[in-house]
């Protein structure tokens, strides 16, 4: 142990310090201490000792105290990765009086068992985006001054704000979370070193086999109310009838019903009731299919009063992505996450759904990597769940010689090992699933469970049931002809799903009756100043789990849904009043007969107040969609043509394979070729990427000064936009492009735009394949450890010497990092 931290000093001999110490044969970590010491300021014994920082693959030093403040600093091998500011007088949460007496004396607690005082500290990390060798760390009464070589970095102390130095570095705080009182006291209970987490699970095992002797008691007199609670828990979605207002052919949506397992099949078992546009707890894409459906299913011949509700969810046009916790999992350097949804407008305006994540990190260690960080590095063989590039998302096995982060992950979550593949329930045929104590049998914990599968459709499915056994849950994935699934989290107060609406305050729609209690909510987003949300549970008989909770700040881990754009979209205000007819609404007639998603949409409109008797006709591409091929190809939508040979090193949109396909500046390659549009210009022909990345198509009617780039600020183009060199346009009838202009008699077909895939759910790995337990086991219950990298990356020692490189935030960011706020 090295000198102690004088934080507060005792006449009566105990006194607070922080000291760099080793627990056993672990790395230095901070350790917060009650010390007796005698006159001459010798430690004679030492009491309350609260490891701050927990991080075995880290070693912390540098430590210094002034007043308020504390600061040390975090190496990695032998690179110093990050430095953290202490806030002696306690955590934020501790020295607010916000949230409800409940969440205040949970959070209380928590924080004396884990730094041995009620107000606890608060710790705010700053990461390095580039590791050093040396750091100094000093306290000039409120300033911390952090000395790298030749550039001092400063925050100040009391607001956390980066005064130099803010491109070196990224702040992490570490924030509360809040959680129901089940949660908190088992979480409580197993973290007293005395008890630990066997009792509990003998204590859940007594309980959960309780209250299945109960239920089987009740079905086998005849009290079974299956057919009343399915119509009460779906009562908002079981007779939505079909689409309605959808613009042109959807195929695979809904899916073919649910072939029910037990009969009698209660009424609409299987059925796919879809949550309709106009929900006004559930948003939608402006003239698209629906995004979600429900349905629910009975699996279980001992239990035939059990359900279990499947929410399933159309992946070409809903995108999901991780969400670390604010204080679980914690990574081996000593990294939290947010715990929160990002607060930046275009996430809130697309957010539709949150639910649980998978089991804790002291359950498993399954990776994690979200937020541009790696917290949990991938166990060989896990079943995972990614967020692509392009928002798509994946199912698959992590490969066990998987030597480096495939480039179009961006996020990802594991958990066990499959539960269904290809057809098949428990591949590797694992014992343990949650629930079961040492040395009981698998499959006999009936309680609630959850979980997330990639259907043959190329749908996503999420599955909640109480009294659920794996068996049962991995039934209802078949029924749902799953082809990958996995196992989420378990117990009622852990599991949940919430639908959410969120928009501009003010601006949502009007809901026609009273907040259902317990089931519905509605009020200002945490952290998001401007916006306000809507929420209701996927099943009114839930858990309430701390309801609403994904839409707050989250101890632990979850997923959350946000909307892909998808064409048409909604509509433009049209600038020029009164509006003529169906001005600045998109419509897809006439220009495919592609099924959804549909890959270009048009519309007509005004831009330019001043000159009202202007008009500029705009086409919209979906990149996702359709991307070039050699002119003739299969499954053509239009020929872009040109009347002259493109020109070396001219500026242009070309298709970029990238991120599931993206149109992007260039000077090179096929593409639309033209010059910058310049204040003032009179061209009549121009193109753009709008802000969802669609390719926009301008023609004007006439020439006139910024008539088309007031046409492209009205659909939101982001970029350089282009005034088109001559004759290049999108044809698809012989003399006429897609906008309804002439197409010049001298222009040549360049190349072809041809359909691509809808985008849905895809299997990740495919080539990994179930092997024995004994080639499994092993390497998944091995502790990992990793080390930061020089270039900003982190090095992982798997399996065998295996190693695995991914990036640290500085090295990729994820979509899911974005201005997290500070809900709570």
């Amino acid at each position: 142990m090295a000198d102690p931290v004088w934080i507060s000093r005792s006449t009566l001999g105990e006194s607070r310090a922080l000291v760099l110490a080793r627990t056993g044969d672990e790395s230095v970590d901070v350790l917060a201490v009650t010390a007796r010491t005698n006159d001459r300021r010798q430690v004679l014994a030492l009491r309350d000792v609260s490891n701050l920082t927990r991080s075995p693959g880290a070693e912390e030093g540098g430590l210094t105290a002034s007043g308020r403040w504390a600061a040390y600093w975090t190496r990695v091998g032998d690179d110093i990765v990050a430095f953290t500011l202490v806030d002696l007088a306690g955590t934020p949460e501790a020295l607010s009086s916000a949230g409800d007496r409940g969440a205040r004396f949970r959070g209380a607690v928590t924080r004396l068992q884990s730094s041995g005082r009620w107000q606890g500290y608060g710790l705010d990390r700053f990461d390095l985006s580039r590791p050093v060798r040396s750091l100094s760390l000093r306290l000039d009464g409120d300033r911390l001054v952090a000395d790298a070589g030749a550039r001092s970095l400063t925050v100040d102390a009391p607001s956390r704000a980066i005064t130099a130095g803010a491109d070196l570095l990224r702040e992490r705080p570490r924030l509360a979370g809040t959680t129901g009182w089940i949660t908190w006291l088992v979480d409580t209970v197993r973290a007293v070193p005395w008890v630990g987490g066997a009792p509990i699970a003998w204590a859940e095992r007594i309980a959960f086999g309780l209250q299945h002797e109960v239920a089987r008691a009740r079905v086998r007199i005849g009290e079974d109310t299956s057919q009343a609670d399915a119509a009460e828990d779906l009562a908002d979605v079981l007779r939505s009838g079909p689409p309605r207002d959808v613009d042109g052919p959807v195929e695979a949506w809904p899916p073919a019903p649910m072939t029910a397992r037990l009969r009698p099949a209660l009424a609409h078992e299987g059925e796919w009731a879809l949550i309709q546009r106009d929900d006004p707890f559930v948003g939608g894409n402006p003239g698209a299919p629906p995004a979600f459906a429900q349905s629910f299913i009975r699996t279980d011949p001992e239990r035939p009063d059990t359900r279990v509700y499947v929410t399933l969810w159309d992946a070409r046009q809903v995108e999901l992505h991780v969400v670390p916790g604010s204080q679980e999992p914690m990574g081996a350097t000593g990294e939290t996450g947010s715990g929160s949804v990002p607060r930046d407008p275009r996430t809130m305006s697309r957010l539709v759904a949150g639910f649980n994540g998978g089991f804790q990190a002291l359950h498993g260690e399954w990776g994690v990597f979200a937020e541009g960080t790696l917290f949990l590095p991938p166990k060989p063989w896990g079943a995972t769940i990614t967020a692509l590039e392009g928002g798509r998302t994946g199912f698959g096995s992590w490969p066990p010689d998987q030597a480096s982060l495939p480039s179009d992950v961006l996020e990802f979550r594991q958990n066990l090992t499959p539960l269904v593949e290809d057809g098949v329930i428990n591949p590797y045929h694992r014992s343990f699933w949650g629930g079961t104590a040492p040395g009981g049998p698998p499959g006999e914990t009936h309680t609630a469970r959850t979980g997330l599968c990639a259907t043959t459709e190329g749908h996503v499915a999420f599955f909640w049931g109480n009294g659920l056994t794996e068996v049962s849950l991995g039934e209802a994935m078949l029924a749902a002809r799953c082809s990958y699934g996995l196992h989420l989290d378990m117990n009622g107060a852990n599991t949940g799903f919430e639908f959410y609406r969120v928009a501009r305050t003010g601006t949502l729609p009007p809901l026609p009756r009273s907040l259902t209690r317990e089931a519905e909510a509605q009020g200002p987003v945490p952290g998001a100043p401007g916006f306000e949300y809507r929420t209701r549970r996927m099943v009114r008989g839930m858990h309430p789990l701390g309801f609403p909770r994904y839409i707050k700040r989250d101890p632990r881990d979850f997923f959350y849904l946000q909307l892909r754009p998808v064409l048409p979209g909604a509509p433009m205000a049209a600038p020029v009043s009164p509006a003529v007819d169906g001005e600045g609404r998109w419509s897809i007639d006439g220009l495919s007969h592609a099924a959804f998603p549909w890959p270009m949409a048009r519309t007509r409109v005004r831009p330019d107040v001043a000159h009202p008797d202007r008009w500029v006709n705009l086409l919209r591409v979906d990149p996702r969609r359709v991307g070039p091929g050699p002119v003739g190809s299969e499954g053509r939508v239009a020929t872009v043509v040109a009347a002259r040979d493109p020109v070396a090193g001219a500026p242009r949109l070309r298709w970029d394979a990238q991120a599931g396909g993206r149109w992007i500046e260039s000077t090179e390659g096929d593409g639309f070729e033209g010059i910058a549009l310049a204040a003032g210009a009179t061209a009549t022909r121009g193109a753009c990427v709008d802000r969802d990345g669609f390719l926009v198509l301008a023609v004007a009617d006439r020439p006139m000064p910024d008539l088309l780039a007031a046409a492209f600020h009205l659909v939101g183009c982001a970029g350089t936009a282009l005034a088109l060199a001559p004759g290049v346009t999108i044809g698809t009838e012989a003399t006429r492009d897609a906008l309804g202009a002439t197409i010049a008699p001298d222009a040549t077909p360049r190349f072809d735009l041809v359909l691509r895939g809808g985008g849905g759910a895809e299997r990740v790995f495919p080539e990994v394949r179930p092997v024995p337990v004994r080639v499994w086991h092993d390497a998944q219950h091995r502790r990992v450890r990793y080390r930061q990298t020089g270039d900003g990356g982190v090095q992982i020692n798997l399996t065998g010497g295996q190693r695995v490189s991914v990036p640290s935030w500085g090295g990729g960011a994820s979509r899911s990092s974005g201005d997290a706020g500070a809900p709570r």
